[in-house]
């Protein structure tokens, strides 16, 4: 049943007529009529005497919240997006109140139908009066508390938000507890709110820091996928593939080394001697100016640790024993000989 059914049906079962009704909650008969014809729903005052009155929790009084449907809530979403267009705004939100009144727990439809309002106000750029501001928080809160992790999460991405554009810098911050350090988004929201602080420096190498860690994800996830194709022997693909690679590490501003590896997986498996070699040297050269991105603006205010000699040089004799390798490199005997020579 829905809360109309519940209070007629506890209504008459008391023997009580609307006016009787009326009188006990301070309201008028027809106010009553409204709820149980579905037109209205009662204020969330009146809810506790109203419990009272019909004998019933407030869980029994407001159970018709379970029978929310998708195709309801995309429907209620729909017609808050209509009256916001067509409508004041300050009678967009009286109905969005009614409706969450009537669906206490339905946390998803909470967390949309205060974006939507939200969203309006900051598109608009209209002063959002005190008492909606706290509307909206207490909306989000009630999500935050009691929904389940994904809506909490969204819940905890929205009052971010909210606070940061109500300077609220220290809430603000608290929200980001509930995102792992892992995320890359609570990385970003990080350096967000230290701009925002006027903590420019940390918000620069945050920042930073965000893109080498993007570069070592997405430059793993290309050589993975690579070697996927190379099993499909979707060769279209792969070349496909090692083409972005080298292309993100120029984007990303990594040196030589890393825009040549990509290509030498290519060249052994087509078992091509002179683009071998070509791709071995440019790797040696690459070795060379291993830190290239060290000393990139891109990271300008990152510390990095420093690429010892002997590192190089272990590099280097791991590459050119690679290609004396027969099993791997047999293909190439006189460019691998040539190869070992010129850099001994």
């Amino acid at each position: 049943m829905n809360m109309q059914e519940i209070i007629r049906k506890k209504r008459m079962e008391k023997n009580l007529s609307q006016k009787d009704l009326a009188e006990y909650v301070g309201v008028s008969s027809s106010a009553v009529s409204k709820w149980e014809k579905g037109k209205a729903l009662p204020d969330v005052t009146l809810l506790g005497p109203l419990a009272r009155l019909l004998k019933v929790s407030l869980e029994e009084l407001l159970s018709f919240q379970r029978e929310l449907s998708p195709e309801m809530e995309k429907g209620y979403l729909e017609e808050l997006h209509r009256k916001l267009k067509e409508e004041p705004y300050m009678e967009a939100v009286q109905w969005a109140r009614e409706i969450l009144l009537s669906y206490p727990s339905s946390y998803h439809l909470i967390l949309w139908v205060t974006s939507l309002l939200e969203s309006h106000t900051v598109m608009s750029q209209e002063k959002v009066p005190d008492e909606n501001k706290d509307l909206f928080e207490k909306w989000y809160l009630r999500a935050l508390e009691h929904g389940e992790e994904k809506e909490r999460l969204l819940a905890a991405e929205r009052l971010y938000y909210f606070y940061l554009r109500d300077e609220n810098y220290k809430k603000a911050e608290e929200m980001l507890t509930y995102f792992s350090q892992e995320n890359p988004q609570w990385k970003r929201k990080k350096a967000l709110l230290k701009t925002k602080t006027g903590n420019l420096e940390e918000a620069w190498k945050t920042y930073e820091e965000l893109l080498f860690a993007t570069f070592q994800m997405a430059n793993e996830t290309f050589q993975e996928m690579t070697v996927l194709a190379m099993k499909k022997e979707d060769m279209d693909r792969a070349k496909l593939l090692i083409e972005k690679q080298t292309a993100l590490a120029k984007a990303f501003d990594m040196g030589l080394y890393y825009e040549a590896s990509p290509r030498l997986e290519l060249a052994v498996y087509e078992k091509d001697p002179g683009e071998t070699k070509r791709v071995a040297e440019e790797m040696l050269k690459g070795i060379e100016n291993l830190d290239h991105f060290t000393r990139s603006p891109l990271y300008a205010h990152m510390t990095f640790k420093a690429f010892s000699p002997d590192f190089k040089k272990e590099m280097r004799e791991n590459l050119l024993e690679a290609v004396q390798d027969q099993e791997t490199f047999g293909y190439m005997e006189k460019e691998g000989w040539e190869l070992v020579q010129k850099n001994l």
